[in-house]
Formats: structure tokens, C-alpha cells, sequence
């Protein structure tokens, strides 16, 4: 085994690691109804100097067949160096978007749960959330105008105890946001 090899399977626990850790922070924060989710959420690693990506959520679509063996994936690429934490966080928001039927893009309900969710995980200590790629492909992006400051203050004062609830505040902020910008 090459030291290439090794450093490779020490990223790999290392971030195995980290997964379970945010995935154990998260569910505290949901019902046991929701966790169901993430105990269906499965980290894979892919090993990928060329991806673009450090990680990618796959939705299982069978889940909306009803069928019991459904598994949704995030995809790790071990290549990369990046913090696993917000990794995570980022793309078990995705998940959470698939499946509660929110166009899963880099939009602003995807950033507003994302931003939720790692506030709530991390106490309230990061202090700067906003990020443009997490709105990108919201289809408003040329006419969105965001204050970051204000958005990391408004993502503070968001309260919610389920996931649900959680979701329908993304949404209805994400309208009234939307909506700002037009005016």
C-alpha cells in the first residue's frame, strides 16, 4: 500500500467520522418521525481529482413509491480538502429539499435551510452565512438583492423545531425575499 493509498483511507475515516458527528447534531434537533431521513442517508466516497465537486446528494426517487428499501446517498470525494462539516450540512439540505418537494438547485429556500440548519448545529457561533453560490441558480438571482449582513441576522431569528416547519419558513421567506427585490 502506497502513502498516497493511506492518506486516502485516513481522509476517508476522517470524514466518515465527521458525517456520523453532524448527522447525530442534526437529528437531536428533528423529530424521530424526520430522522428517518438521515438514517436513510448513506455516505459513499468517490475518489475524483478531476470532480468539481467535494460532494453531491442523490435523492432516491423510489421513496415516493413507497418502497421501504430506498436509499439516498451523499457522495464524498475524497480528493478534495475542504471542512466536512458545512459539506455535510450542505448537502444533507439538499436531501431535505428532494425530499419535502423544493426544486432541489442552489435556490433560496435551499440557502435558508442550509444556513438554518448550521446555525441551530453550531450554537449560534459562525457569523457569516450568506453565500452567493447558494443562491445561484434560484431563478430571481439577476434581480435578488441580499444584504449579507441582514441575511445572517435574519437567518438568527429564525425559529423552528421540525423539519417541516423549517421548510414552510424557507419557503415563505424565500417569497417575501423574492418579492423585496422585485419592488
Amino acid at each position: 500500500m502506497n502513502n498516497k493509498t493511506i492518506l486516502k483511507q485516513a481522509e476517508s475515516l476522517s470524514a466518515s467520522d465527521c458525517y456520523e458527528k453532524i448527522k447525530s447534531q442534526v437529528k437531536k434537533l428533528i423529530s424521530k418521525e424526520e430522522a428517518v431521513l438521515l438514517d436513510k442517508t448513506f455516505l459513499i466516497f468517490n475518489d475524483d481529482e478531476n470532480s468539481q465537486f467535494v460532494a453531491t446528494a442523490s435523492f432516491d426517487q423510489s421513496f415516493y413509491e413507497f418502497n421501504e428499501d430506498y436509499q439516498h446517498q451523499i457522495k464524498f470525494n475524497v480528493a478534495t480538502n475542504t471542512d466536512y462539516s458545512y459539506t455535510f450540512i450542505h448537502e444533507f439540505s439538499h436531501i431535505i429539499c428532494s425530499h419535502y418537494n423544493i426544486e432541489c438547485t442552489h435556490n433560496l429556500e435551499f440557502a435558508i435551510i442550509n444556513y438554518c440548519l448550521r446555525n441551530k448545529v453550531f450554537n449560534n457561533s459562525i457569523q457569516c452565512y450568506f453565500r452567493a453560490y447558494d443562491v445561484h441558480q434560484d431563478k430571481s438571482y439577476p434581480i435578488l438583492s441580499i444584504n449579507p449582513c441582514q441575511f445572517d441576522a435574519f437567518i438568527k431569528c429564525i425559529k423552528w423545531d421540525t423539519l417541516q416547519e423549517l421548510v414552510n419558513e424557507s419557503k415563505r421567506l424565500a417569497k417575501i425575499i423574492r418579492q423585496k427585490s422585485i419592488n
